[in-house]
């Protein structure tokens, strides 16, 4: 998947803000672009007395590493889990180096995350992602080593971490971290701001996905792009956004309209206008991520093909 995001201050430089606190011994690192193509996802530490749990990995091998020294900067125990939140390469490329890093550290996705990992990532980044930076040229794939189905609970030592699938919505195999005590949820990609990231998406599920993740009531939110998030509104819009698609889609396709008739005739303006706010590059994120993909996949959704 090419992700369509300018990139107009990277800075091979520096990957990411300084690690931002959420709580105590929880931070978000919020990164920079890694190619004019492709951003490094946001990623989540959680720190207790038995180890560190992180969630996802970056997209070039460096910005990880530049990650690990900030980790090491944090707490001198070891990152003992990495969660990827789903098999999008700029969320885990970066696995390699926590794994030369931390050699004990266990890889945790979705049993889907890890089908599809395997059958992508090393093929993808020596390939296409070898033109998109030459670093993926001598690009290392470390698998998941523990998969589940519906949920993990890790004792980390004074905390709990709930790693959950509720369901699919931007992939297969979306995973989010959940901490009860702290209400804190990283979402990964079933939550991307300003404009989600709707390619290969399953809107009819990731509608009920996103009621779901609500139902958790975080009071902090670290979605897989974009800003912190302290408050559920963009949530709740994000999933006005697919039921209008969904229903506007299914309405039209009665009437006989093709899928070219029905991108035509579909009203998103009041969405538009917020996630997209003028940006230039956000418009073309909602036009290749929204009018091409999302209503693409809504089409096939309704018609009961995915």
């Amino acid at each position: 998947m090419r992700l369509l995001l300018a990139a107009l201050c990277w800075s091979s430089a520096a990957w990411a803000e300084p690690p931002e606190k959420l709580a105590d011994g929880v931070y978000a690192i919020l990164h920079a672009d890694a190619t004019p193509d492709w951003p490094n996802g946001n990623t989540l530490v959680v720190v207790g007395e038995r180890g560190v749990l992180v969630l996802d990995a970056n997209y070039l091998p460096s910005a990880a590493r530049a990650d690990i020294a900030a980790i090491k900067k944090l707490t001198p125990r070891p990152v003992r889990w990495l969660v990827n939140s789903h098999w999008h390469y700029d969320h885990n490329n970066g696995n390699a180096e926590y794994r030369k890093a931390f050699p004990g550290v266990e890889i945790v996705a979705h049993v889907e995350t890890r089908r599809l990992m395997d059958a992508n990532c090393a093929r993808y980044n020596r390939g296409l992602g070898a033109k998109s930076s030459p670093e993926l040229a001598k690009f290392e794939y470390a698998a998941p080593t523990v998969t589940f189905e519906r949920e993990l609970t890790i004792d980390l030592g004074g905390r709990e971490a709930r790693v959950v699938h509720l369901g699919r919505g931007n992939t297969p195999g979306d995973t989010l971290v959940h901490l009860p005590r702290e209400r804190i949820v990283a979402s990964g990609d079933l939550v991307v701001a300003p404009v989600p990231y709707a390619w290969n998406s399953y809107p009819l599920e990731w509608i009920a996905t996103l009621r779901a993740l609500r139902g958790l009531q975080p009071a902090i939110l670290l979605p897989g792009h974009g800003p912190i998030m302290r408050d559920l509104r963009y949530v709740e819009d994000v999933e006005a956004l697919l039921e209008t698609v969904v229903r506007q889609v299914r309405e039209l396709q009665e009437t006989g309209k093709t899928l070219d008739e029905v991108r035509a005739a579909l009203d998103l303006r009041a969405f538009h206008d917020r996630m997209v706010a003028g940006d230039a590059a956000q418009e073309e994120v909602w036009t290749e991520s929204v009018v091409k993909a999302l209503v693409e996949r809504a089409w096939q959704s309704v018609r009961g093909g995915i």
